[in-house]
């Protein structure tokens, strides 16, 4: 395991090119991120629409990713396209994170 938590080295040793770490969905309509969305946006004293468009509002792109661009993301890496890929980090974030 990771210093992180994460078993990123072990699956790599086994898999070889073929391992994905980890894949963090934050997609605006992800499933089960409703009851996230829905109590960030109260504690806030706003609407959950308010609260996306905020947040898309500082990406790059103004706007969050929605769960297909993300799944889409995970499956190129997954894919052989990126067979000579190591330790490659995919951001899709819509801007938000910018590397």
């Amino acid at each position: 395991m990771d210093k992180d938590g994460s078993y990123t080295d072990p699956l790599a040793a086994v898999e070889g090119h073929r391992a994905i770490g980890e894949v963090i969905a934050g997609a605006r309509d992800a499933s089960g991120l409703e009851e996230v969305w829905r109590r960030h946006a109260e504690n806030a004293g706003i609407s959950r629409e308010a609260l996306e468009s905020g947040i898309g509002e500082r990406t790059m792109l103004k706007r969050l990713p929605s769960l297909a661009e993300v799944t889409n993301a995970a499956v190129l890496m997954a894919s052989d396209q990126t067979s000579a890929m190591t330790g490659a980090v995919a951001n899709v974030t819509c801007g938000e994170v910018a590397d």
